[in-house]
């Protein structure tokens, strides 16, 4: 089987001939920049459940197992001066294709674009991070069936056609131990997929959100803050029968935070409150029959641990409310991670993960769980060559009574190899 499917700069973007001689080119130009990167990427492995199904909507979605293959390319470019405050920027292009042995349908390219920077101008410190995800994929989604996951759609959804995009901005600046920090940030995710009947479709989402808050840092440790954030959620209508409800909706939140160093080898990132929401969009009032305010609790949290010289510890917890990609109804996301990263002296380095994640639906009554549990380990050899080896162990679990086999497990073995120009 030809690599060339799996190239999507060299079969999606560019002719062949200009494709290599690009790579040429920016492997002779990183060679010589220190401020340009490009990356080569390949790696094959053995899913044993790529469409998360499990019971009868095995058979109905025709499911089972599968060898998978990808191959990809990375190209980065930063400029910055010399201090901590100075300027800095970078622009990322990240891009893979993967193929499923067994389901063509399954199959998708990704093109991953990412920009971000940071400069000085007085007192004010001003810096943003954006990144798009344009993926190429199948135009129909899989059949409907109640036997399914929730948490599932995540992965048939960021498979088919679909954009998702993400902004982050943020101004700060200090008077004394005084702290003064503004920002906005949107996340909107456009997708292609054409609704047809009998299978699932998903709406178009997106949430805009601005901020400020007000902070005391007495020294260069942690700080803490009092904050406000106004936003708004908009779900896109499904074109089917019986999916004329969105529930798009106004927010705003009250925050306190803490956040900074906790020592030379630790830092923390906390902020939480309550989420005054109001319901504008076309709701079921039988669904909802307390009316069109909801009041929920909302948090996000972050920690980087140094545990040794070659061990570190991050962790991430967040909850949310959140608006379903199926349209119909809104949900609480919440999830909880951890990873140790391990990178001895030696080539070696190994690296382990876990993750928790819920979807807590209303008004619909569904109530979604997941786990992943990684461990994986790379072996980097001379000229930039890197090998790499890992597993995935994802699980789902039905917690309604009335609906059974909603359930699914799935393992992922992938070893694969990069080249770093």
């Amino acid at each position: 089987m030809s690599i060339c499917p799996f190239l999507p700069l060299s079969r999606r973007l560019l002719p062949g001939v200009t494709a290599v001689a690009l790579c040429l080119v920016l492997a002779g130009a990183a060679a010589a920049a220190p401020w340009l990167e490009l990356g080569l990427l390949a790696r094959t492995g053995y899913d044993s459940n790529p469409r998360l199904t499990g019971g009868t909507a095995t058979t109905t979605m025709g499911g089972g197992e599968s060898l998978m293959y990808a191959a990809g390319t990375t190209l980065g470019v930063t400029r910055s001066r010399p201090g901590p405050e100075a300027a800095r920027w970078y622009l990322g292009y990240a891009g893979e294709g993967v193929r499923f042995a067994r389901f063509a349908a399954e199959n998708f390219d990704t093109h991953r674009l990412t920009a971000g920077g940071q400069f000085s101008a007085g007192r004010w410190r001003f810096q943003g991070d954006g990144a798009s995800v344009l993926t190429a994929g199948g135009t129909e989604a899989l059949p409907a069936c109640a036997a399914v996951n929730a948490n599932a759609l995540a992965v048939w959804r960021d498979r088919r056609e679909n954009r998702q995009h993400r902004l982050k901005v943020q101004a700060q600046t200090a008077a004394g131990a005084w702290v003064v920090r503004g920002g906005g940030s949107y996340l909107g995710n456009d997708y292609h997929t054409r609704a047809v009947a009998g299978a699932f479709a998903f709406a178009d989402r997106d949430d805009a959100l601005a901020s400020v808050d007000f902070g005391w840092r007495p020294g260069d440790g942690a700080w803490g803050f009092l904050g406000a954030r106004r936003g708004r959620q908009n779900q896109a209508v499904v074109p089917l029968p019986g999916c004329e409800y969105d529930y798009s909706s106004d927010y705003s939140r009250v925050v306190a935070g803490w956040e900074g160093r906790l020592g030379p080898a630790t830092t923390v990132a906390l902020a939480a409150g309550p989420d005054f929401r109001r319901y504008t969009g076309a709701i079921d009032p039988r669904a909802m029959p307390g009316g069109r305010e909801r009041t929920s609790f909302w948090y996000e949290a972050a920690l980087t641990a140094k545990l040794a010289a070659e061990v570190t510890l991050t962790a991430k917890a967040a909850q949310m409310d959140w608006l379903s990609s199926t349209g119909k109804s809104a949900y609480v996301d919440s999830y909880a991670e951890a990873a140790v990263a391990w990178k001895p002296r030696g080539a070696w380095s190994g690296r382990l993960s876990a993750r928790v994640h819920r979807s807590d639906y209303f008004p619909t009554v569904r109530d979604d769980w997941e786990a992943l549990l990684g461990i994986g380990g790379t072996w980097m050899l001379p000229r930039g060559v890197g090998l790499h080896c890992d597993v995935l162990r994802h699980t789902g679990w039905n917690t309604l009574s009335g609906v059974s086999e909603r359930e699914f497990r799935r393992l992922a073995v992938t070893v694969g190899a990069s080249l770093r120009l």
